[in-house]
């Protein structure tokens, strides 16, 4: 059986709060482009909701950041600036940051 740790909600938020505010997007704007309600942002943010796949990665696309930094699973942000189909072996090598 594979062992699934919980995400932390509380992390995940500050991590989309930061990118969101480097982006130089408000929650109003975030949502926009993401197209959900400005309140979902915040409970996201606020660590309230957890994140539905789709929306984490809409936000990763958007912001060109893995979704390994975003839950917490990577120490360090890693940028994915790129446009193509990343393979498996690719990902493996990009998270041996």
């Amino acid at each position: 059986m594979i062992k699934v740790d919980k995400i932390d909600l509380k992390l995940l938020g500050s991590h989309i709060k930061e990118i969101r505010k480097e982006l130089g997007f408000t929650q109003d704007k975030l949502s926009h482009k993401l197209n959900i309600s400005r309140p979902l942002i915040t409970h996201y943010e606020k660590g309230i909701r957890t994140i539905s796949t789709a929306d984490l990665k809409g936000f990763c696309e958007l912001a060109h950041i893995s979704a390994d930094w975003c839950v917490g699973k990577l120490n360090q942000k890693v940028r994915i600036k790129t446009n193509k189909k990343i393979k498996p072996k690719e990902i493996k090598d990009l998270m041996q940051v």
